[in-house]
């Protein structure tokens, strides 16, 4: 085989990358970014997520509901015609509910965290992958939660370990053709730990869910995450660097994953 180019972390330029979650912080990183690295990107998200959310110019966007199946469908129909093919796919979604042990959770959110975290995510993957180019990968963002368990996430934890699965089943069933893996963040500094960005979750300022001075006190690394810091081993796991790397879920917690 030809020696992979080494000089470039992230996909070629020119490359068309689908972004299913682009307006929330981490697939609007990874967005800016791609577009400033000359990718051609297009974003599917809630209607009130691409509503509130600014995009580049270049940037075409369609309204999609990960707790709705039929707009699946409909959603990738609706980007331009250049997105009939693509060749890398990132699945950046991602929510939760108020925060409830098991024993007292709403049924109604459960299923519906489940639905829109698991069977929505899955789903979609399965809509892309017949428009991807041969020799493209997908990058589906999980979490850590989903190993090591939190209190009060039992229906989001659950959701993204299911995810984690279906990341090596699809590396079994699409290879040579396809690579597909996920990262595992811990906590990240966006608007998701203040309530989520569909929600009107704001992006800087005091966290909703934890408190972030006890968090960061477990962090070996000593601190919590920016949207960069899961920016840049997304690039490299769409890149040709990474072209031996499939089924895999890398976590991304500046050494959280290693708590007591």
């Amino acid at each position: 085989m030809t020696r992979p180019n080494l000089q470039r972390l992230g996909p070629s330029a020119g490359d068309r990358v689908v972004i299913i979650g682009g307006c929330g912080g981490l697939g609007f990183d990874f967005c800016q970014t791609g577009v400033a690295q000359g990718l051609s990107v297009a974003v599917l998200d809630t209607a009130a997520a691409i509503a509130r959310r600014e995009m580049p110019e270049s940037v075409p966007c369609a309204p999609i509901d990960l707790c709705d199946d039929g707009s699946i469908a409909l959603g990738l129909d609706a980007l331009p015609p250049d997105f009939a093919t693509f060749h890398h796919l990132l699945l950046a979604s991602g929510f939760t509910a108020a925060l409830a042990p098991l024993r007292t959770v709403d049924k109604d959110a459960f299923h519906q965290t489940m639905h829109g975290n698991f069977s929505g995510p899955a789903l979609a993957i399965g809509a892309a992958l017949p428009q991807m180019v041969e020799g493209g990968s997908i990058v589906v963002l999980s979490t850590a939660i989903g190993q090591l368990g939190a209190p009060g996430y039992a229906a989001y934890g659950a959701a993204k370990s299911a995810l984690n699965a279906i990341v090596r089943t699809v590396a079994t069933e699409e290879a040579p053709g396809l690579r597909i893996n996920g990262i595992a963040p811990g906590a990240v500094d966006t608007a998701f730990i203040r309530g989520g960005y569909h929600n009107g979750g704001a992006e800087d300022g005091t966290p909703s869910r934890f408190d972030l001075d006890a968090y960061e006190a477990k962090v070996p690394l000593g601190r919590i995450a920016t949207a960069a810091d899961i920016t840049g081993p997304i690039l490299f796991l769409m890149s040709e660097a990474a072209r031996y790397v499939t089924g895999q879920v890398l976590h991304v917690n500046g050494g959280a994953f290693m708590r007591d």
